[in-house]
Parts: C-alpha cells; structure tokens; sequence
C-alpha cells in the first residue's frame, strides 16, 4: 500500500476519503447538497459533514481514526521476515 496511513486534525478532506477507501470505508453524498455520509463495515456509526469543505471537521478525522483501529484489528499486519 505504499506508506503508512496517518490521519491528522485539519486534513483535506478529499485526502481524508482517499485514506479511509484504502481501509475499506466509504463516503457517499446524501443528497444532492453537497453532504456526505462516512461508513466503514466494521463500525456502526455514519457521520454526515458538508463535502464541499476543503478540511475535513473533527468528528470525520475522530471516525477516521476509529475505522483505521478497527481495519488494523481486523486485518493485523503480515510478518515480512517469512
């Protein structure tokens, strides 16, 4: 996958849903505003915030985050010594 995923507060948001597809997330637009929905398979919650802001709010970084934990628990990280 190339170099390690970090998320960050204030991050732009377009890097924030390229990240979070990585993981096996997605985010979908709810209507035709602009609004986006954040989902991930292994978390329950979906949390709206407005696409067109070029930085992604705290609450979709703290998703972000929380989806990266639970990919990490899901799929753990292969030896490379084998």
């Amino acid at each position: 996958m190339g170099k390690d995923l970090v998320f960050a507060k204030g991050m732009n948001t377009r890097e924030l849903i390229r990240g979070l597809h990585r993981i096996g997330g997605n985010a979908a637009p709810v209507r035709r505003t602009g609004e986006l929905r954040f989902s991930h398979p292994n978390l329950p919650a979906t949390p709206r915030c407005n696409g067109r802001r070029k930085d992604a709010p705290k609450h979709i970084v703290d998703f972000a985050i929380a989806a990266k934990m639970a990919y990490d628990l899901a799929c753990p990280k292969r030896d490379k010594g084998r």
